[in-house]
């Protein structure tokens, strides 16, 4: 047992003592992605406690007691749901925040927005399936996602086709947008994949030299 699972055992075993608790909530704290539900005391499975976890505003997720496992809160795939990762964001957010995104994935919801901002985009791996975020963790290739933003990166001729490559193993992905970010003037249109012409991705850079977005002519290279 690691740990984050030791530590939480050890807080539900303390709360089973404590006949009028209904409710434990956590909040911005290191908890383990899931738990052994034998570890969780029966006691507590009888009488419906409720353990969440809230991280930010936005991200609040409930523990099954029987499964052991953390299930977003009720209604959130209902809404536009969308994800913006930041440079400054800690450890523990970044790694949730990917927990979502890809427990969102596997559901096969749709994510309408990913945002990297301030600087967290590093780079993209070699093969395009994932990309690589300053902090070291990367993002697979995401299956329902619509649009990808990028903000305050400097991108030159490689790096921009890394990132298209990686777009074009995202089926779902019609949008690409960079914001306060180097790039190049015009870019090689024969590198770009045919199967982005095809399906109609909208590239637009948008910086502080053009103030407005500018659109990628897919066919020339050029911006408009």
């Amino acid at each position: 047992m690691s740990c984050a699972c030791e530590k939480f055992v050890r807080i539900l075993s303390y709360v089973k003592e404590c006949p009028q608790m209904t409710t434990l909530q956590f909040h911005t704290c290191e908890v383990p992605k899931a738990v052994d539900p034998r570890q969780i005391p029966s006691l507590l499975k009888g009488i419906g406690f409720i353990v969440t976890y809230c991280l930010g505003s936005d991200l609040r997720f409930r523990l099954s007691l029987e499964h052991g496992q953390w299930k977003i809160r009720e209604g959130f795939y209902e809404e536009p749901f969308h994800i913006e990762i930041y440079k400054s964001d800690s450890p523990l957010q970044q790694e949730w925040y990917l927990h979502t995104l890809m427990t969102a994935a596997e559901a096969d919801v749709t994510i309408s927005d990913l945002g990297l901002l301030v600087g967290s985009f590093n780079t993209v791996a070699d093969n395009g399936q994932s990309i690589i975020l300053t902090s070291g963790r990367t993002i697979p290739v995401i299956q329902t996602l619509q649009m990808l933003r990028i903000q305050g990166s400097n991108i030159n001729q490689e790096m921009f086709f890394k990132i298209l490559s990686y777009v074009k193993e995202c089926p779902q992905m019609t949008t690409l947008r960079f914001l306060d970010s180097q790039l190049p003037d015009v870019v090689d249109p024969e590198q770009i994949p045919s199967q982005l012409k095809e399906r109609g991705l909208r590239v637009s850079w948008d910086d502080d030299v053009h103030p407005g977005f500018r659109g990628l002519d897919l066919e020339s290279g050029c911006w408009k």
